[in-house]
């Protein structure tokens, strides 16, 4: 399992962080949450909507492999979302898949 943890700010190309309108800091786990609620390449539609509203909410999730692949392809392929944030939140998912495969080789 790999656990995702999305509790960190987006970052503006000079490692700023990233502010709304009303100047609150742009959390990655917000954009994540709103963008796997309208993720639509899974055949388990409530687990997605599960993953999304957890992590929404600022909460860790576990997935499986195969669910991890089908998110990280969805950033990766996603044109509609500019690099500066898609870049973040795949380097992001690799940060956490290396976390959680060196914890799982201390079992």
């Amino acid at each position: 399992m790999i656990k995702l943890d999305f509790n960190t700010a987006i970052l503006n190309l000079d490692d700023t962080e990233a502010k709304d309108t009303d100047e609150s800091t742009v959390m990655m786990y917000k954009h994540v949450g709103n963008h796997l609620a309208n993720f639509t390449d899974t055949d388990d539609p409530l687990k997605f909507y599960q993953f999304a509203t957890d992590i929404y909410k600022n909460r860790a999730v576990e997935i499986d492999k195969s669910d991890y692949d089908k998110i990280y392809a969805f950033y990766k392929g996603n044109k509609k979302l500019p690099p500066v944030i898609r870049g973040q939140i795949m380097q992001q998912m690799d940060s956490c898949k290396e976390k959680s495969e060196k914890s799982d080789k201390k079992k």
